[in-house]
């Protein structure tokens, strides 16, 4: 059997094992309410079709997910697994294609960094966007220049930080002199303003809808350094040590007859690193600014952690150099695979807020209180009470209450499920203004079984509310 025929079953059986993964696993998966919001959007737009236009929920990410969300949860650990298979795959062909000895092992780099490996259960937008943009890499150096400039266009629409990598493309285009090929990569952004057009009469939706350019940052800021300082989190102790020594052999004298060096193309060094380097810095900044709604998310960083594979893999190398040894490779192996077991549980199970969450859906079902309209702050109230939130007459978000009145929004007889993360937060809405409120009654009150905040021994509380 061929080494590409070998790497083809390996990705099979890695299927086999990340959907048993997913069949066993509980809850929305990693990413709490962005993570049920984002499978909502897509699996409901079947139904109410502006929601292919939702610009949170990112229009080419929903239009592509859309068939696997009908499945709920299940479904989007399955569509991103495929992503994140084929994602390793094209890392791969592209180790191969820069002629990399022990191409294989790039597998395993591009799938186990643990943030990356983690987000894969999920309903989140990054694991699509990285295979986007690999896809897009993989097309540009295989001289498929037009076609990958088209490709990358998309990628603004499955996140927005896709913005910030078209002028490196661009540039790139013009180092290699295909000119012709730089303006394709406006076609994404053309074509939704053009649907924006006829659909909102506004062909300039994408900037006046933009969610992050509007408002106040409710999360604060924090260390320039922040995403640095999680790089354990992010791709785990085995592929930083790689990276580095990836990093540092770049400089090292090659010999001249040496098997595991390579001279680093233009395609490695800019779209591949260069790509991270200004999706790291640029997440780094919004952070550190409070700029554009972010949240210090360690996990945004799964959309662009399969682009240091090679880099790890000639780390590897330059250590296999010194002694090619399968039981060294076997180390690097158990290392890598090991690291996002330590960190997380797999499969999934239900947090101490879907725990909480849990506990009052099933006393909301047990009273009969299910068919009433709801108003939640976590978006697993809805997934567990079977309701569709982008029906007005069976939930709204609890963003729509006015804070200062949140009665004059709720009919009798209606539910307010507010919960300690986002009523006060998001909703603006802490508890004492709807305990104290002679037009609610509270029915219940759930408290999470473990402390989140030690210092004041606080635990995540879920209260529902009755409008009297």
């Amino acid at each position: 059997m061929t080494e590409k025929k070998t790497v083809q079953v390996l990705l099979l059986l890695l299927f086999a094992v990340m959907t048993t993964l997913s069949l066993f696993s509980e809850g929305s998966g990693y990413g709490g309410g962005d993570s049920n919001m984002h499978m909502f959007i897509s699996k409901f737009s079947f139904k109410h079709h502006e929601l292919f236009l939702h610009h949170w929920g990112k229009p080419f990410f929903i239009l592509v997910s859309s068939p696997f969300a009908q499945f709920g949860f299940l479904g989007m650990n399955i569509f991103n697994t495929i992503c994140a298979l084929s994602t390793a795959y094209l890392m791969y062909l592209l180790a191969k294609k820069f002629s990399f000895k022990n191409s294989w092992l790039v597998i395993f780099m591009s799938l186990f960094a643990p943030v990356y490996f983690v987000v894969i259960f999920s309903g989140l937008t990054e694991i699509f966007f990285g295979f986007i943009l690999v896809f897009s890499i993989f097309l540009f150096v295989e001289k498929k220049y037009f076609l990958s400039s088209i490709t990358l266009s998309f990628l603004p629409f499955i996140r927005s930080e896709g913005y910030l990598l078209l002028p490196l493309f661009a540039f790139v285009l013009l180092y290699r002199k295909k000119i012709s090929a730089v303006p394709w990569l406006v076609t994404g952004t053309i074509v939704y303003s053009l649907i924006g057009l006829i659909y909102f009469h506004d062909f300039f939706w994408l900037a006046h809808q933009d969610p992050y350019t509007s408002g106040k940052n409710i999360y604060g800021n924090g260390s320039l350094f922040f995403f640095l300082s999680q790089n354990e989190f992010i791709f785990g102790t085995a592929l930083v040590v790689l990276i580095l020594t990836g990093l540092i052999s770049l400089f090292v004298k090659k010999k001249e007859e040496g098997i595991f060096f390579n001279e680093i193309r233009i395609e490695e060094s800019l779209l591949l690193y260069g790509s991270f380097v200004i999706y790291f810095v640029a997440h780094s900044i919004f952070w550190w600014k409070g700029w554009f709604g972010s949240d210090g998310l360690i996990r945004v960083m799964a959309a662009v952690t399969p682009l240091l594979a090679l880099l790890a893999l000639r780390g590897a190398n330059a250590v296999l150099s010194v002694k090619n040894s399968v039981i060294i490779k076997a180390v690097f192996l158990i290392l890598i695979i090991a690291i996002p077991f330590r960190q997380h549980t797999f499969p999934e199970h239900l947090d101490y807020e879907e725990s909480t969450l849990h506990q009052a859906d099933t006393w909301i079902q047990r009273e009969n209180l299910s068919s009433a309209k709801i108003f939640y702050a976590h978006p697993f109230v809805v997934y567990e009470l079977n309701k569709d939130p982008f029906d007005k007459n069976s939930a709204v978000e609890f963003y729509a209450l006015n804070p200062e009145t949140p009665e004059i929004s709720v009919a009798p007889g209606e539910l307010v499920i507010w919960d300690s993360h986002f009523g006060p937060n998001e909703g603006r809405i802490p508890l004492q203004k709807l305990e104290g409120n002679k037009n609610f009654k509270m029915l219940n009150s759930f408290l999470s079984a473990i402390v989140v905040t030690p210092g004041n021994k606080e635990r995540f509380r879920v209260v529902v509310f009755r409008r009297i």
